[in-house]
């Protein structure tokens, strides 16, 4: 499954002056954000639609600018492997990133090799029940039979509020798919949707963290928006919409688009060479990216950034062709 913008860099530029307390994008930056991908890809030894957890063979999600990925997770046998390509991320957010030499000079010997790797771009991976273990010291763990419950009763009553509020045409077929349109009001449905997952969140991994308060909702547009979903041999091959609506200072007539597309992935594999690290270094690690060495975000002078400026990193010489798009494929994600 494939999530991408249908936006101009432009539109992104005047959107984000709009914000008085952020700095307006430049077109750089706003052109890599309206290239955005997001992909998730899974295998099992069922059908997705009837695999459990426990079917599940391997999971994959990248985040990718162009044809080339800037951030990918991939779980395969028991272990998570993750990788972030920190030179393009500090282009994409404007924010200068050291070298490898700058790295090995801030990073002390005795420190693990997996610090280095995760900074430098390479690949890391650590064992899932690690993630298990943390989760489950943080509160996260949860009655498996309470939370199957939940999750059904969760699904029954979204499918009686989208029933209730979404109408379905048919707009017959088009590029070799059957096209059917379903439109809603937006804040109707996201305020019975989170209406829902707080009533059942507390029996659910999560719980109810992070989800909008009234106050939130009330604040969003009740503007009503389409989306199309195209089938092909009675399978859904993806979905779009056009989210202007919802933009109140977009110029009348410009489309805010959102695709999502659904085909075969190809084989979850996992990355030769990964570094192996525990929550305990990748923690740490966060000591030497925009962090202090306890991973609490603040002072520089923990990092020894005041030592380097834009200058030294050679910051205000990237060229779009300096990132090197094009040596990176999206294969085995």
């Amino acid at each position: 499954m494939s999530l991408e913008l249908d936006v101009k860099p432009e539109q992104l530029v005047e959107l984000s002056k709009k914000d008085p307390e952020s700095e307006p994008l430049t077109l750089k930056q706003a052109k890599h954000l309206a290239d955005l991908r997001f992909t998730f890809s899974a295998t099992a030894k069922k059908p997705l639609a009837e695999a459990g957890e426990k079917d599940m063979v391997g999971a994959g999600l990248s985040i990718g600018i162009g044809d080339s990925e800037l951030a990918e997770y991939r779980v395969v046998d028991e272990m998570a492997y993750y990788r972030l390509d920190v030179k393009k991320f500090g282009e994409l957010i404007g924010f200068p990133t050291p070298s490898a030499e700058d790295i090995d000079a801030l990073v002390p010997e005795d420190e693990s090799k997996g610090i280095k790797a995760v900074l430098t771009g390479g690949w890391v991976k650590l064992d899932t029940k690690e993630l298990k273990e943390a989760g489950e010291a943080g509160g996260a763990a949860k009655d498996e039979k309470k939370a199957d419950k939940a999750e059904k009763k969760l699904l029954d009553g979204l499918r009686k509020l989208f029933d209730r509020e979404i109408t379905i045409k048919d707009k017959g077929s088009r590029d070799g798919a059957q096209h059917l349109v379903a439109t809603g009001p937006v804040r109707t449905l996201l305020t019975g949707m989170v209406d829902k997952l707080r009533t059942y969140a507390k029996d659910m991994p999560g719980g109810s963290d992070g989800l909008p308060t009234d106050e939130d909702l009330k604040g969003l547009p009740n503007k009503k928006i389409s989306i199309d979903f195209a089938v092909k041999n009675g399978e859904l091959a993806g979905a779009t919409t056009d989210l202007a609506p919802l933009i109140d200072d977009l110029k009348k007539g410009e489309k805010f688009g959102l695709s999502v597309t659904f085909g075969e992935g190809n084989k979850i594999t996992a990355p030769s060479g990964a570094t192996q690290i525990h929550l305990e270094d990748l923690a740490a690690g966060f000591g030497f990216g925009p962090f202090g060495r306890t991973g609490e975000p603040g002072d520089p002078e923990d990092v020894g950034y005041d030592e380097f400026s834009d200058e030294d990193l050679d910051y205000e010489e990237f060229a779009d062709e300096d990132l090197g798009y094009d040596d990176l494929s999206d294969e085995g994600v």
